[in-house]
């Protein structure tokens, strides 16, 4: 009985290093991870997945009102994506350019260094490899903060700091079209000086692989 006990104690204390050793190894591969792999990995999801039209649903919510818009979105790999919103309603004419800033960003260390800050959670649930970005060349962009999440290493959340202390935070949800992870739901929380909004997006009706070139090489402007 002694034997069988020393055995069996034997056998759970090995596989608990066993659990123990698998766990410590795949974070640490996680942590050790550069930036530049993150984003490498990141950027090769959806393999197979070389344009997109969708049509999007939007309100944005500012000083006091909720607007409606409708639009489309076109995408050409590697990080073309343009956002198209035919009419403008005038109380917006003069932000037109912040449309651009909500389409989801495709970051690179040929554009960008960075490191890892480290691990966190999204909605305490997703847990995600959080990376610092600063652009290599001086622009508008000041810094960026990614939320790459380790399992699909898609990117559920993004934070763009401006000059003058302006920022954007998106939000991202993702769904399953035909086998590739598109976007489904975004929020955009928009901080400036002198202006702040959100707006929600929903995007529907996919169109992949399709010809785009027509709309991605048009002015950013809306009509």
């Amino acid at each position: 009985m002694l034997r069988r006990l020393n055995l069996y104690s034997g056998i759970c204390f090995f596989l608990a290093l066993l659990a123990f050793t698998v766990f410590s190894v795949g974070n640490a591969f996680a942590r050790e991870m550069t930036y530049e792999q993150i984003l490498e990995k990141s950027a090769k999801v959806n393999p197979g997945l070389e344009t997109f039209k969708s049509d999007l649903s939007m309100k944005v919510y500012c000083m006091g009102l909720s607007v409606p818009l409708k639009g489309f979105l076109y995408y050409k790999r590697p990080d073309k994506l343009r956002m198209v919103i035919p009419t403008v309603p005038a109380i917006l004419k003069n932000r037109k350019s912040m449309f651009q800033d909500m389409v989801p960003r495709s970051f690179n260390s040929k554009d960008y260094s960075g490191k890892v800050l480290g691990e966190e959670k999204i909605e305490d649930k997703v847990k995600c490899l959080l990376l610092e970005l600063t652009p290599r060349k001086p622009g508008k962009i000041v810094r960026v903060q990614l939320w790459v999440d380790k399992e699909s290493m898609l990117i559920p959340k993004s934070r763009v700091f401006y000059q003058n202390d302006a920022s954007i935070t998106s939000l991202q949800s993702y769904k399953v079209v035909r086998g590739f992870a598109l976007p489904d739901k975004q929020k955009v929380d928009f901080s400036f000086p002198k202006f702040s909004a959100t707006g929600v997006i929903e995007y529907q009706s996919y169109e992949l692989n399709v010809p785009v070139d027509e709309f991605i090489n048009k002015s950013p402007e809306s009509k």
